[in-house]
């Protein structure tokens, strides 16, 4: 790999199943959530501005439930493996 970033590949593939478990959790929870919203408003029991904003707290409920894979450590500092890839990296065209 002749990329800056090859250090961060392994830290990708150490979290890339509980950031593909953490989606699946977000997508059953956000259909289910839509589909009961649905379901109380086919009944009468929302009015149409009750279910845009519980459709919008479902947004951000699935939204917060995939955050929790954020890394919680400071950004990695990465350093050039080469003068030309320093030089790259600094704004310059190869």
């Amino acid at each position: 790999m002749t990329s800056l970033f090859h250090d961060r590949l392994g830290p990708g593939i150490e979290i890339a199943p509980a950031s593909r478990r953490i989606a699946g959790e977000s997508l059953v929870a956000g259909i289910g959530l839509s589909v009961l919203g649905m379901v109380a408003a086919a009944y009468g029991h929302l009015t149409p501005v009750q279910g845009v904003l519980l459709q919008e707290l479902i947004g951000v409920a699935v939204i917060l439930n995939a955050l929790r894979i954020a890394p919680h450590e400071p950004a990695m500092k990465t350093e050039a493996v080469s003068s030309g890839q320093a030089r790259i990296a600094q704004g310059a065209t190869p």
